[in-house]
């Protein structure tokens, strides 16, 4: 049995346009010694996990696979679980910088950079994610990272103010140039101003 996970768009990451090399590992990489005998698959899921890497030397991680199936010769539904690791080479152009939203029921909310012309209604990658979350209905919230390149990416003023609007008690992750750091939001807004704050 074959599980092929060729996709250009992740689910909890968007490249704008196809700009990597994904460098594929063997099936004895990939594959468990446990694996068993599947009847069917009724469903797999995939979480990526970045590992490390810069822009010159590619990006390590890793995707941990879910996989709901039905046994050979067996009843019942089992799952199994394991990762496959990847490697990814770029072609020497940045990637843009974007955040993902971890909601509290699991969902990951992706965003970008929104340029515009009027640099004053140019939208955050992390008050995309948030629009795009809010507008599905979510509104609670416990992780955000956020990516890019030659600094760290703590989010602005306006967007910190938005991210605390749901989720005060929200961890950020910030990610750059093979650099990982976070901070709670609480200690990037002293102060905030939430529903709590408005007189009723």
């Amino acid at each position: 049995m074959e599980l092929e996970l060729k996709k250009e768009c992740l689910d909890t990451y968007e490249l704008g346009e196809p700009q990597t090399l994904t460098q594929e590992e063997t099936a004895e990489t990939i594959v468990p010694d446990y694996c068993p005998d599947i009847a069917r698959i009724i469903s797999a899921e995939g979480v990526v996990c970045l590992h490390g890497g810069t822009e010159q030397d590619g990006v390590t991680g890793t995707v941990r696979v879910t996989v709901l199936y039905t046994p050979e010769g067996e009843g019942g539904i089992r799952t199994l679980e394991f990762a496959m690791p990847f490697t990814v080479e770029t072609d020497g152009r940045s990637l843009p910088d974007c955040a993902a939203l971890l909601a509290e029921d699991g969902r990951v909310f992706t965003g970008c950079n929104v340029e515009n012309a009027a640099y004053g209604n140019t939208l955050c990658a992390e008050r995309t994610a948030l629009v795009k979350a809010v507008s599905e209905g979510c509104r609670r919230f416990t992780k955000i990272a956020i990516a890019s390149a030659g600094s760290a990416p703590y989010p602005c003023g306006a967007c910190r103010q938005s991210l605390y609007e749901f989720a005060p008690e929200l961890e950020v992750l910030v990610t750059w140039d093979g650099n990982v750091a976070r901070a709670p939001l609480g200690e990037l807004v002293p102060h905030g101003l939430g529903p709590s704050s408005l007189g009723r």
